[in-house]
């Protein structure tokens, strides 16, 4: 795939269609969360088969992975509305000093996760 300049990402997602730019750009999401509900379900079903204890077990690490991907939706929708505004602006680097603090706060919760659990 073809690396696209600043310019060329800004004119494809201001002049491309509404619709297919969000078939597009939802796909990937959409098919990573089919893959992971998928294994999660293989996993409980094959878990399930071992004990009951173990079935619990998993129940407990699938809740706790969905408040792992709670927090992580929570800072990229909010720091990736803030990034779009900014680069429709075309203020790159306001854009990239927001990213950074998205990283930053996004591993420190992680981190803080880690150490709670």
């Amino acid at each position: 795939m073809k690396k696209q300049s600043p310019e060329e990402k800004y004119r494809a997602m201001t002049e491309t269609p509404v619709k297919r730019l969000i078939l597009t750009l939802s796909v990937p999401t959409i098919i990573s969360n089919l893959i992971s509900t998928l294994y999660n379900a293989a996993d409980t079903f094959f878990v399930g088969q071992i004990s009951t204890s173990a079935s619990a077990a998993v129940g407990v690490a699938l809740s706790l992975q969905a408040v792992i991907q709670a927090i992580g939706f929570f800072f990229g929708q909010g720091s990736g509305n803030n990034m779009s505004r900014q680069l429709g602006a075309h203020e790159e680097k306001q854009q990239r000093n927001l990213h950074r603090q998205d990283s930053s706060l996004h591993y420190s919760s992680q981190q803080l996760l880690q150490c709670l659990a």
